[in-house]
């Protein structure tokens, strides 16, 4: 048994179809529904070729150039901040950096789900680094209680 909306929706969808099949009988009107139209899509296509160039779609960011400039500042908290810490971690932390930066060309040139997983692992690499920089900075910086 139908409910009161199908069987508005078929009553509806009936009259429509007769309504198409005597637009597509009678030429004129056909032609009437195309003139009419034709002005707005005309109108339409003119303000889209005007705005050519005028609207900046955003630019996606590498995640490789990302990833760079992430490393630069893990890079400048080494140097600016962690002096105070012990030199050997210090240096374990450059030598990471640099192995993560040399590791972003060849994961570049590495195509599809290799380049991915590629670069998934050089970001969590970096994150864990950062934290754990971020997290001796702080403690070696942080006042005496």
């Amino acid at each position: 048994m139908a409910t009161p909306k199908k069987a508005a929706a078929g009553v509806v969808g009936g009259v429509i179809a007769q309504q198409a099949a005597q637009l597509a009988k009678d030429p004129a009107v056909h032609k009437a529904v195309v003139d009419g139209v034709k002005p707005a899509v005309t109108m339409a296509g003119e303000t889209v070729r005007g705005l050519r160039g005028k609207v900046k779609t955003p630019k996606k960011a590498d995640p490789f150039e990302q990833l760079a400039t992430s490393l630069d500042v893990v890079a400048h908290l080494i140097e600016e901040y962690s002096p105070a810490t012990d030199p050997e971690l210090v240096n374990g932390w450059r030598h990471k950096v640099t192995s993560l930066r040399s590791a972003i060309p060849l994961a570049q040139v590495d195509q599809g789900k290799g380049r991915k997983a590629k670069l998934k692992d050089l970001q969590s690499r970096q994150k864990a680094l950062l934290d754990e920089v971020y997290a001796a900075i702080v403690e070696t910086h942080a006042p005496a209680q």
